[in-house]
């Protein structure tokens, strides 16, 4: 019923679950509500067919967070708690915070903002119950910080976030004062908000670099002197390739060491007495000169200067097992 298109019976079925949690034990609740995600779940449906939260929808989602239902549905603002209520149910201020986090901003949701900060705040305030039982949630600091506005941009935004902070320095107060390790709360409350600082200055310094590329690109100017005077074209690495360039220097086939050995190459003028079957080429290494004769059909090649011997010694140790062998056969 909650994603019927009807404000009515969701609002309807948001009261029937209402009398059915304020009927229940705790652990009844728990077993109902937690392993499935029932408060999670409840903040999607509702925002299936409603932009922005309303007064209707948050009215009954205060009731529930109390326990005091009514069978009338108010489209106003509902009358302030009293001093004994109690959060029966505070899985709910994570289901409104959600829902106005989600939902479009307008009037209206600045108007159901207000509303939820100042009955969360005396709730807190009449009751101490109440702000142990903040304190015990997960993670709420999240939540109640996403409330408030960093760079507030008009009166309103200011007011709402004075009241997110007045709500932190209640509930720190009580941590650190009435409850044991109290501090470790302060220290958790730092690292969020701090994260949450940092991630508004990012956006707000990002946002200024793009309005400052913006107003001095020249994506479409053709004239050369104006687009000296803007000389921002692009932000860098949009319009750079993705693919890796092709370089055909890499793939020579002959080295610069190749084509320098081969510039002391020349032919060799062959000379009458030269065999056909002979090639030779001279190599010029410093001030020596060699002559290399290449045969065909064999694998070996000759290399010679004018100096070198043509035929090699034999090997002395050769020599001198020689001579071994025909002392000891005359022996």
């Amino acid at each position: 019923m909650l994603t019927s298109q009807s404000q009515l019976i969701r609002l309807q079925a948001l009261k029937l679950l209402g009398f059915f949690l304020s009927r229940s034990t705790h652990k009844r609740k728990y077993d109902v509500m937690s392993p499935h995600n029932l408060y999670t779940l409840l903040a999607e449906r509702l925002l299936q067919h409603e932009s922005s939260l309303s007064f209707a929808t948050y009215n009954v989602l205060y009731e529930i967070l109390t326990e005091h239902i009514s069978q009338q549905i108010l489209y106003t603002r509902h009358p302030e708690p009293e001093s004994h209520y109690r959060l029966e149910n505070p899985m709910i201020l994570k289901v409104v915070a959600t829902l106005i986090r989600q939902s479009k901003q307008s009037e209206l949701l600045l108007e159901v903002k207000k509303l939820f900060l100042s009955d969360l705040t005396l709730l807190c305030n009449n009751n101490r119950e109440n702000r142990r039982t903040v304190l015990q949630m997960s993670v709420w600091q999240e939540w109640l910080i996403a409330m408030a506005y960093i760079h507030p941009k008009s009166a309103d935004e200011q007011k709402i976030s004075e009241m997110v902070y007045s709500l932190f320095r209640m509930l720190l107060h009580h941590a650190i004062k009435h409850e044991y390790g109290g501090w470790r709360v302060w220290v958790d409350t730092l690292a969020i908000v701090h994260s949450k600082v940092s991630y508004e200055e990012f956006k707000l310094q990002f946002a200024q670099m793009y309005e400052r590329y913006d107003r001095q690109r020249s994506d479409n100017i053709t004239d050369p002197q104006l687009r000296q005077q803007r000389p921002i074209s692009t932000i860098s690495g949009w319009d750079q390739p993705t693919g890796m360039e092709y370089d055909d220097t890499e793939h020579s086939t002959i080295t610069e060491s190749e084509d320098e050995r081969l510039k002391y190459m020349k032919p060799v003028e062959p000379s009458d007495n030269a065999e056909d079957t002979k090639a030779s080429c001279e190599v010029y290494s410093g001030d020596v000169e060699y002559t290399m004769d290449v045969i065909p059909g064999e694998d070996s090649t000759a290399l010679s200067s004018p100096d070198s011997h043509t035929d090699r010694e034999p090997d002395n140790n050769n020599k001198l097992k020689t001579e071994v062998h025909e002392t000891r056969g005359t022996q």
